[in-house]
């Protein structure tokens, strides 16, 4: 493309909304991903006039705001736009451990309409739904935001443990789901809070939902006694379950589970298991 070679000669700024796409896709992805080569790193930079490589510097820089990595000694370029620290502080804040997303997801549809930017070049693995003709428009507007939000909120939880069931280390991205830790239907402000959200497998989430697991605030899962008893003494599942019981699980690259959610979710576990 012309305009990225342009880029390559002459410097240009970044602007508010273009930083704010990146974070958008950076609140998305794993460390890892944060790379030229990535396809939505290279579909972003198509559709910004960047080269990839200039996405991917930002992502970089963006690591450096996040107060995990910078303990880890994540610095990304020294002089990081200021642009960046407005950016993130907006949508981010000081804590992502409370950070509700929803103003970013929301500032990246906005920007997406105006430029004329879809869906899926900004939330990966995006696919749009066909909503009902008959269905009043203000409905198919609400259903195709809450989707979209949907899928966006998964993202964000799943690459923060790279994909992998914090419980059993399963990797299989098709068995893996974001688990809400105060359930969707009871925490409408929470829903879009990464830090409301773990990465199990679709066992350990139904047992989640059931109660039948618990995660105690210091994230460690306990099975309940119904669950240890439906398998057979001495079985494979019996084994598999009792090394898994009590043991710590793997903690997120970025939004930790906001132990206040943990500490009312564990105590209803806790409540159910008397009453069983």
């Amino acid at each position: 493309m012309q305009s990225l070679s342009i880029e390559q000669s002459v410097r240009r700024n970044w602007t508010e909304d273009e930083v704010t796409l990146a974070l958008v896709l950076y609140v998305q992805m794993s460390s890892g991903q944060y790379t030229h080569g990535n396809p939505y790193v290279i579909k972003l930079a198509q559709q910004i006039d960047r080269t990839p490589n200039a996405v991917a510097l930002k992502l970089s820089n963006l690591m450096r705001l996040d107060p995990k990595h910078a303990r880890k000694g994540v610095s990304g370029m020294s002089h990081g736009s200021k642009i960046d620290e407005a950016v993130w502080h907006r949508y981010i804040g000081d804590d992502p451990q409370t950070a509700d997303l929803t103003r970013l997801f929301d500032a990246a549809e906005r920007i997406g309409e105006e430029k004329g930017i879809s869906e899926d070049v900004y939330v990966p693995g995006f696919k749009s739904i066909k909503v009902p003709d008959p269905m009043a428009k203000t409905e198919r507007f609400y259903l195709a935001k809450t989707r979209l939000h949907q899928d966006m909120f998964r993202n964000a939880v799943l690459s923060s443990y790279g994909w992998k069931c914090a419980i059993t280390g399963l990797s299989e991205r098709s068995l893996v789901e974001a688990a809400h830790i105060r359930p969707w239907k009871d925490s409408s402000e929470m829903r879009l809070q990464p830090s409301n959200g773990i990465a199990l497998s679709v066992t350990m989430h139904r047992a989640f939902d059931k109660n039948l697991l618990g995660i105690s605030p210091d994230m460690k899962c306990e099975f309940s006694r119904e669950l240890l008893r439906s398998v057979a003494e001495g079985s494979a599942a019996a084994e598999f379950l009792a090394q898994l019981n009590h043991q710590s699980l793997q903690m997120p690259e970025k939004f930790q589970p906001n132990r206040d959610f943990l500490s009312e979710r564990y105590q209803e576990y806790l409540n159910t298991e008397r009453n069983r």
